[in-house]
């Protein structure tokens, strides 16, 4: 169970103080939160309508369309939903306490959201309506969908008092670094030169933190050797990439932040036009061999830009094709999701 772990959490960091077990347990709350409603609102605006289920469908019509099974697929162990005249279709556990301020908060149309027991440990009950008027549909997510979170939690507890280097110029200005900072006694983050590619903001957020003494950011440095004891690290030895003089550090935990190789491995033996270690594509994310796509950093395509919402572009391009090569009667473009949701 979630609050045992917690439990475990707060004697671990007993000598940190109090303080640090409620960034722990609001900082896990908090994402948990966040991508609890965003599960819920992709379900109703995206995956109901697919299923043919509008806001004017009949409990039977609902029950009978799957989707309910469809929600419990994307992570939620219960799912109801009520209506109207009182009815009422479930599926999964739904044996969980629900405060009366939730329906009202779904009614207004917003997301509701309330964290409760059920009987697996910690979970959230997200709630929403149907637009315009539809039924109310309810959904438990469980606290350890959020794998994500619990190593963040582990983390933070891990570096609670420690003294800790952050080796690194990608993330060393992101989380990190700002799941550090509250709990551990001193943070370092060094970088090979000054320049960062985390966000702006993080960049200067981590600038400002070091001018007001919370932290020390080294450039350019890099990390010559890590000194250990007993299995656990004891000290590193940094040197300035412009003298090359070293400098020894005492420090608690390595995190090391220097990004990634790129490597095809076996796809490279798939048949598959390869240039620069890139998939080679055409406009529709097609490749050389009839029914593969690729998309993302392992596409190469005419103009590359590496930004997040780029690849989703392509994925979805990618994913639509593919589905038109399965089925050549379906639409490569499926519609808007807002067109859909008044159907």
């Amino acid at each position: 169970m979630l609050w045992a772990l917690l439990g475990t959490l707060a004697l671990t960091l007993t000598f940190v103080g109090i303080v640090t077990v409620v960034l722990v347990d609001r900082s896990l709350r908090n994402r948990l939160a966040g991508e609890a409603v965003a599960i819920t609102e992709f379900n109703l605006a995206v995956l109901a309508p697919a299923a043919g289920v509008s806001a004017g469908a009949t409990p039977e019509e609902v029950a009978e369309s799957g989707i309910l099974d469809r929600f419990l697929d994307r992570g939620p162990t219960g799912v109801w939903v009520e209506f109207a005249g009182g009815e009422r279709v479930s599926a999964g556990d739904t044996r969980v306490d629900v405060a009366a301020g939730l329906e009202q908060i779904a009614r207004s149309g917003e997301i509701g959201y309330q964290f409760t027991e059920d009987p697996g440990g910690l979970a959230l009950v997200t709630a929403a309506r149907m637009p315009p008027d539809g039924p109310l549909y309810y959904f438990v997510t469980p606290a350890t969908l959020v794998v994500e979170t619990t190593r963040q939690v582990a983390l933070v507890a891990a570096g609670a008092g420690l003294v800790a280097l952050v080796a690194g110029g990608l993330l060393a200005g992101g989380s990190s670094r700002r799941m550090l900072a509250p709990v551990a006694a001193e943070v370092t983050v060094i970088h090979r030169r000054d320049q960062f590619r985390a966000h702006a903001a993080s960049v200067r957020e981590m600038r400002e933190a070091a001018a007001r003494g919370e932290e020390s950011v080294r450039t350019p440095y890099e990390v010559r050797e890590i000194e250990g004891e007993g299995g656990c690290v004891r000290a590193a030895t940094i040197f300035d990439n412009d003298t090359d003089e070293d400098e020894r550090l005492e420090v608690d935990a390595v995190i090391a932040l220097l990004g990634f190789k790129p490597d095809l491995g076996p796809i490279k033996s798939w048949g598959l036009t390869v240039n620069k270690n890139r998939i080679v594509v055409n406009q529709l994310m097609e490749t050389n061999v009839p029914g593969v796509f690729a998309a993302g950093d392992i596409a190469a395509v005419a103009v590359k830009m590496n930004l997040i919402a780029t690849c989703y572009g392509q994925a979805a391009l990618a994913v639509n094709v593919a589905k038109n090569y399965i089925d050549p009667r379906a639409s490569i473009f499926p519609g808007h999701s807002s067109e859909k949701m008044g159907q």
